[in-house]
């Protein structure tokens, strides 16, 4: 592994060109370069040169990262090719026709197929972003029963054998009021009425 002093010392004790350096340490020329003018910059700047070589040699390598790099093959053209796919595999999933949706691999050979010329791992990274930016966080909703829930159908027979009716419609109340919470829930999350 290359570091600055090496370039730097490369440059200046030993008098190399910028592409030997490159090709020695088998970098960049761009890095080179970078460091290299860094470093003459400094130079010029401050008045003992001793001062220069600690100070440029013992920073850290630094990277401008205030603005993300544009992407250059994600295309807004590819985008909404993507785009369609998924929609496509959508609407093929709610029909029922789960083998029949594109995988990864098929959406970026049919982007290769097109003319585009992008990676694998650009269509995967790209389809998951838009796969958490459309999913919702699912929530837990926390099932309790109250001990007047349970009911004991052997006992609501033997209510009835000593005569206690109103015992007994309270109790079929209850049951058909908990069918219907449980029809409402399985309904809701189900997504059958969008409401």
């Amino acid at each position: 592994m290359y570091t600055k002093q090496e370039i730097i010392l490369s440059s200046f004790r030993e008098g190399k060109s910028q592409r030997a350096i490159a090709k020695d340490l088998q970098i960049s020329r761009k890095t080179v370069k970078k460091y290299i003018q860094g470093h003459e910059l400094l130079l010029q700047s401050l008045e003992s040169n001793e001062a220069a070589q600690v100070t440029n040699l013992s920073l850290k390598p630094f990277y401008n990262m205030t603005e993300p790099r544009p992407k250059i093959k994600l295309t807004f053209e590819v985008q909404e090719i993507i785009d369609e796919m998924l929609s496509k595999n959508k609407e093929k999933l709610d029909g029922g026709l789960r083998k029949q949706m594109m995988k990864k691999k098929d959406i970026h050979e049919a982007l290769l197929h097109k003319g585009f010329d992008i990676g694998y791992a650009t269509v995967c990274n790209y389809i998951r972003f838009k796969e958490n930016q459309q999913t919702t966080k699912e929530a837990f909703i926390g099932r309790w029963f109250t001990k007047i829930c349970v009911l004991r159908w052997q006992s609501l027979w033997d209510d009835m054998k000593k005569s206690r009716p109103l015992r007994y419609l309270i109790c079929v109340l209850i049951t058909v009021l908990l069918i219907v919470s449980l029809i409402v829930v399985v309904v809701t999350r189900r997504g059958i009425c969008s409401g």
